[in-house]
């Protein structure tokens, strides 16, 4: 027991009530001490755990796009056949010209568009096939770097096409129009044909693609598309860097894997074709000669890579049937959807920002051959080719091989098959009422990669900017997200490069301007999906409060007491002086 008086202050046992019944002022003073300290404190704790958060350098996205739009001459050559029995709506062409053409141009290809309207003549109109008018056509416009049209003449009372002829290497194409009596509203009749697919041809908009094994495309419907990195849904690959894989696949049947297996021979890409010799092919020829020239086109667009495999024991997840009436083994196109034997078929996949495309050449076993497809009335296809969406495409040989090696000539056809479904994978597509003269040695005309780049570019621009836009919402909604200094430096190589895009741009320095995009774009879309943002997307508000809470609250329980014995205290003595 301990008892004792100092200072006017009374203690009493202890563990007896309320501990120590010190005087007022003491109280008071513990009580003012404590709080001082809390206060003191709080700044302290809050300075220490603020979250930084890096300036971002977001005020571009306050500004348009494209502010200055740059020139864009057009030039329209009309048949004197055709203007001196229609003079009169010469004025009326241009007009209608610069209406349709002109603004829609402007409005979603962001160029401004100057018409020039020319009247030429040129003999023997009529007689000339596609090859001898582009040879004709071509001395005319002397190589011009400037998109050309010419309105041609056809002498027969019908049309030879209702569609635009576009040059398989140069800036220019033309219509055939036919010439009837004397009061045939030509021009009224064609000229809005003659817009839409000028429109078109300019703005690379979508349509009928020029590649050979399209007629499969339109009878099966796979769609395989696997989980990316993306905030994207567009016609376009925007992803600056692409990678080609291309495997040939050995087949075999499921009965003669096994043995082969059994009998200790090897599997996967150190196996046997068929349990005899490995096969061989010459991929990196076929690339050298119709793949690269390709990909050399595009190297302003893309950053395109290529890759080859051999991968052995490739059994089918949906075994042929054997048709009698074709005397082949037949897969049926609705089957393709299971084509892929994910189980068995072990394919590489990326982590990085870049777009992977596999491209496989199926080559049956002895006993599956003949293999062909055949579409859901029963009819053999044309084509054993077909496109897998946003994945890649397959490509089927007919019959299997008699010799051990695939030789560059065996893969022409192949390779051909595999550049058209790579201008689809891409989004290079031919537009509706255009027709387009193969370009042989690239397979992309001229015209079609400079309207294919600007519609590429503008849409990279826009993707970084929504981009922007979105990682700026995110930030704003939540006042916890760390912004470190490498988030800010990504975001301003972004915008500068945005911002280079957007300058060449206003210069017609289309080259330029889709390489800076390009970057913008991968640069924007790398920040939004860095992990140090991503991890704050999911810690909620209620992991910080159980955090928090067991070391405030008893400090400040105590506190909140004495407060309140205080006043109780204070208001009692005030009550006891009024009775006096």
């Amino acid at each position: 027991t301990i008892l004792g008086r100092q200072q006017g202050t009374s203690w009493c046992r202890m563990g007896e009530g309320d501990g120590w019944r010190g005087g007022s002022s003491s109280r008071q003073t513990v009580l003012a001490t404590y709080i001082i300290l809390v206060l003191a404190g709080v700044p302290v704790w809050w300075k220490t755990t603020e979250v930084y958060k890096a300036e971002l350098p977001l005020d571009v996205l306050k500004q348009g796009s494209f502010q200055r739009v740059p020139p864009l001459k057009l030039h329209f050559f009309f048949s004197s056949a055709i203007m001196q029995r229609h003079s009169a709506q010469a004025d009326m062409t241009e007009a209608w010209l610069l209406k349709n053409v002109a603004d829609e141009v402007q409005r979603t290809c962001h160029l401004r568009v100057t018409i020039v309207l020319k009247v030429f003549n040129i003999e023997g109109e009529a007689g000339k096939h596609d090859l001898e008018k582009e040879q004709q056509l071509r001395a005319l416009v002397n190589n011009s770097s400037e998109l050309s049209f010419f309105i041609l003449a056809h002498a027969k009372d019908r049309p030879v096409g209702d569609e635009l002829v576009m040059s398989s290497s140069g800036l220019f194409g033309w219509f055939s129009l036919p010439l009837l009596h004397e009061t045939s509203s030509l021009l009224e009749d064609h000229l809005s044909k003659i817009s839409r697919a000028v429109v078109h041809v300019v703005a690379g908009g979508a349509g009928s693609t020029g590649s050979k094994e399209m007629g499969l495309e339109q009878q099966q419907q796979q769609r395989v598309s696997p989980p990316r990195r993306s905030l994207r849904s567009h016609a376009y690959v925007l992803d600056r860097r692409v990678r080609i894989v291309i495997s040939l696949l050995v087949g075999h049947t499921r009965e003669a894997a096994g043995e082969s297996r059994r009998s200790g021979q090897g599997g996967g890409r150190g196996g046997s074709a068929g349990g005899g010799e490995a096969v061989s092919w010459d991929i990196a020829s076929a690339n050298q000669k119709w793949l690269l020239p390709f990909i050399r086109k595009l190297r302003h667009v893309y950053d395109i890579s290529v890759e080859s495999q051999v991968l052995y024991f490739a059994s089918l997840a949906v075994a042929p049937k054997y048709s009698s009436a074709h005397g082949a083994y037949v897969l049926t196109s609705d089957s393709l959807n299971d084509f892929i034997n994910s189980k068995e078929w072990f394919f590489d996949s990326t982590t990085e920002m870049e777009r992977t495309f596999h491209f496989l050449f199926f080559l049956p076993p002895k006993s599956l051959a003949p293999l062909r497809i055949s579409s859901q009335s029963g009819e053999l296809l044309e084509s054993s080719a077909f496109v897998i969406q946003e994945y890649g495409g397959v490509y089927i040989f007919p019959s299997s091989l008699q010799e051990s090696s695939i030789s560059e000539d065996q893969l022409r056809v192949p390779m051909q098959h595999l550049v058209g479904q790579l201008r689809k994978l891409l989004g290079i597509q031919i537009p509706q009422n255009v027709r387009a003269l193969f370009d042989h040695e690239t397979a992309l005309p001229t015209w079609q990669l400079d309207s294919f780049q600007r519609a590429v570019t503008v849409a990279r621009v826009q993707e970084t900017r929504k981009t922007l836009s979105s990682l700026k919402s995110l930030i704003d909604g939540m006042s916890n997200m760390v912004i470190r200094d490498e988030i800010r430096h990504g975001v301003q190589e972004a915008v500068e490069r945005l911002g280079s895009a957007e300058e060449a741009w206003s210069r017609a320095d289309f080259t330029n301007a889709s390489e800076d995009a390009a970057f913008a774009c991968e640069r924007a879309e790398n920040v939004f999906f860095d992990p140090s943002i991503l991890s704050m997307l999911y810690f909620p508000d209620d992991h910080k409060f159980a955090i928090y809470v067991p070391y405030f609250v008893p400090v400040l329980l105590p506190i909140l007491m004495g407060l309140l014995r205080e006043i109780k205290e204070t208001r009692a003595k005030k009550a006891a002086e009024k009775t006096r």
